[in-house]
């Protein structure tokens, strides 16, 4: 009896003394009128139980609940503001259904569950979070058509699977820069949203993740050194009675982009080799076919302004294929490699690119297969790198296809160029070329001029003209197959013909804005 007695007197001080053990409850805020799910043990409070049904935070009073009538249910929610801290007491719930007594404690507010205002009918149109919250589950304002504005936390590292789903309201949202991932269907059909900027700390995207967000014009991806993972969606198979399933789309195939900031390296992720397609590639009805089917094409944006940053290394394959970029665009000083198709379009759209120039840094080092192909706009090219990048091997898949641009070498590389794989075929000068200088003194005299001087038309690549110059001399002019550089700083302009330059091969025509 002795030992039971101090057996018994053991077991009880070891309970005493031994720390309680943390308890997962659940408790309902009579004041913010919504449920919690807290940690006692970490003193820690997220909003919302997760549990998969609807509307998981809101906390509905009990029936004759003074509250409850004297607040229509209506309004109160469409206004959220979550405190970064709670004091609870008194009566709470545990994950069986029973009920339990907590003292008087302050919680923290980390997380929004999954599902807290999934599907909300209470009209949510603002919601502002707290600083503390670092995490938001999946679905968490999925389908809430009324939301207008979210604020979200600088420590947020995430946005998780379809999120803000079907948030048909939401104009805009600022991504704070801890954010490291975006999930699948994040922001899908958020049809207002008109701008994202991708902060740099992102380094992937999530499949279908802004489908149908199709008033989406603008897209920043912030400077960087981390490359930027993004899903691109697969082609099982285009069903030409004029369906297309939605899932099988590229990333931005349902944006109208018209700007584009790309500050850093993009790697598509596919876990097939063939049938996919990048962010900026869509599907165009495009009539019936012979069989009377509908026939869908590939097709591409068109922007009205595109900068690429100096970190991005690597333009991927296809990555503006079928696009239409009008303005200039300027190569990253420090890019190494040009993919398969990455500017290639179809021969009646005048290429991707519609500028007469172009500069390739010294850093290039190879041009995919059909990377220009149509571009026929390109003038010339300067080429920065005394070695010349490589090109594709097969004739077929020409890097310059249906372009014939004039390459602008360094001083001294022109035979090691014309010597090099593949680049044997094309019009090569070097930047300090001479200068030859006519003036034209008796109009329609130029040809012979430069024959008196030993000159061919088809090697000069540098012209400067005095005097007056008459229409034939303009065509001889035109005839001067590499020419890149001509200054007419010292002739009337107004004497020469309208059109008289349409269509021609000149690139730099210094001292003037008129012509």
């Amino acid at each position: 009896m002795i030992i039971n007695r101090r057996l018994s007197l053991i077991i009880m001080m070891i309970g005493i003394c031994i720390p309680v053990m943390s308890e997962t409850i659940y408790y309902r805020h009579p004041e913010l009128h919504l449920l919690f799910t807290l940690n006692t043990s970490t003193m820690e409070a997220t909003v919302g139980n997760g549990i998969d049904e609807r509307q998981n935070a809101i906390c509905y009073p009990d029936s004759g609940d003074p509250w409850w009538n004297e607040s229509p249910r209506t309004n109160y929610w469409r206004n959220i503001d979550i405190p970064e801290t709670i004091t609870c007491e008194g009566k709470a719930y545990t994950y069986d259904g029973g009920v339990t007594t907590i003292q008087q404690g302050t919680y923290t507010v980390t997380g929004i569950a999954p599902k807290a205002f999934n599907m909300c009918s209470w009209n949510i149109q603002t919601v502002q979070l707290p600083e503390t919250v670092s995490e938001i589950g999946s679905f968490a304002f999925a389908y809430n058509t009324y939301l207008k504005s979210i604020d979200l936390p600088s420590q947020l590292y995430s946005i998780e699977p379809s999120t803000f789903i079907y948030c048909k309201a939401l104009e805009s949202i600022v991504l704070p820069p801890s954010i490291r991932y975006i999930g699948n269907s994040a922001f899908s059909d958020c049809t207002e949203l008109k701008e994202i900027n991708i902060p740099a700390s992102c380094t992937s995207i999530g499949d279908d993740a802004f489908t149908y967000c199709i008033k989406l014009s603008k897209l920043i991806i912030e400077d960087g050194t981390t490359p930027l993972k993004i899903a691109c969606s697969y082609n099982k198979g285009i069903d030409y009675e004029g369906t297309m399933p939605k899932n099988y789309r590229p990333m931005f195939s349902d944006c109208p982009l018209k700007e584009l900031y790309w500050g850093r390296d993009i790697e598509f992720l596919s876990a097939f080799v063939n049938g996919w397609y990048p962010p900026f590639m869509e599907y165009r009805y495009w009539g019936v076919g012979t069989n009377n089917k509908d026939v869908y094409i590939h097709d591409g944006k068109i922007f009205e302004k595109v900068e690429i940053g100096d970190n991005v290394t690597v333009i991927p394959e296809s990555m503006f294929q079928y696009a239409t970029i009008p303005n200039a665009i300027t190569l990253p000083s420090h890019l190494v490699s040009i993919g398969d198709n990455a500017f290639s379009n179809r021969s009646e759209s005048g290429g991707t690119l519609h500028q007469s120039q172009l500069v390739f840094p010294a850093t290039l080092a190879s041009i995919g297969k059909d990377a220009f192909t149509n571009c026929t706009a390109l003038g010339t090219i300067t080429c920065e790198g005394t070695t010349p990048p490589s090109l594709p091997d097969n004739l077929y898949y020409h890097a310059f296809g249906n372009c014939n641009p004039l390459f602008i070498v360094p001083t001294g590389c022109r035979t090691t160029y014309l010597n090099t794989e593949n680049w044997e075929k094309f019009r090569i000068v070097e930047l300090s070329d001479e200068l030859v200088t006519i003036n034209i003194k008796t109009p329609g005299t130029l040809l012979d001029r430069l024959l008196a001087q030993g000159y061919q038309l088809g090697t000069i690549s540098r012209l400067k003209l005095k005097g007056n110059p008459n229409d034939d001399d303009w065509a001889n002019v035109k005839k001067m197959s590499v020419l890149y550089d001509l200054d007419i700083s010292e002739i009337n302009l107004e004497e020469i013909s309208t059109g008289q330059f349409e269509k021609s091969s000149l690139i730099y025509i210094l001292n003037s804005a008129t012509l």
